[in-house]
């Protein structure tokens, strides 16, 4: 496991660094992910962009996505 999430950013930039990578772009979604994906882009010195989005919940499940609607509309 890992100690954050900034951390587990950290350890996954460690992996992604085996790889052959041509400028690469990481997008974080809000809440936990931009912790993650802003480490990311900061070890592998890529770009950072942030996706927002809605979780559209089941009805009466509040933990439970049935799909989410993007700022484009996707």
């Amino acid at each position: 496991m890992f100690e954050n999430r900034g951390e587990a950013g950290r350890q996954l930039a460690n992996e992604l660094r085996r790889r052959e990578l041509h400028h690469p772009l990481v997008l974080g979604a809000s809440r936990g992910g931009l912790v993650v994906a802003a480490a990311l882009a900061r070890e592998l010195g890529a770009e950072f962009d942030l996706v927002l989005s809605l979780k559209l919940h089941a009805p009466g499940e509040e933990h439970f996505a049935i799909g989410a609607v993007a700022e484009e509309g996707g």
